[in-house]
């Protein structure tokens, strides 16, 4: 998921300091001399910066799930089932 976050931010044009392109088209058309070919570029470009939010949002919810937390928790159990049924199974074998 970062590589295509990271492609995405690629595709953005230059957002001159700007966290968004949304700031980017806000200070673009607010300055004094407008360039109608750059904030039509902006414009353009505000499907890509809605997904990358969305993709950010996504990322965020799957890390706050805490995969990598449950996976050791079941390796750990899992671990703990094989040594002691190992041990059992070669203290009965006697």
């Amino acid at each position: 998921m970062g590589d295509e976050i990271k492609a995405l931010k690629n595709t953005l044009p230059n957002l001159n300091g700007a966290k968004t392109v949304s700031e980017a088209l806000a200070a673009a058309q607010g300055a004094e001399e407008v360039d109608a070919g750059y904030v039509a570029t902006l414009r353009a470009a505000l499907p890509i910066d809605a997904e990358l939010a969305e993709l950010a949002k996504e990322r965020k919810e799957l890390a706050s799930a805490a995969p990598k937390d449950k996976h050791f928790n079941q390796g750990s159990l899992l671990l703990f089932l094989g040594t002691a049924f190992a041990i059992e199974v070669r203290f009965f074998a006697f």
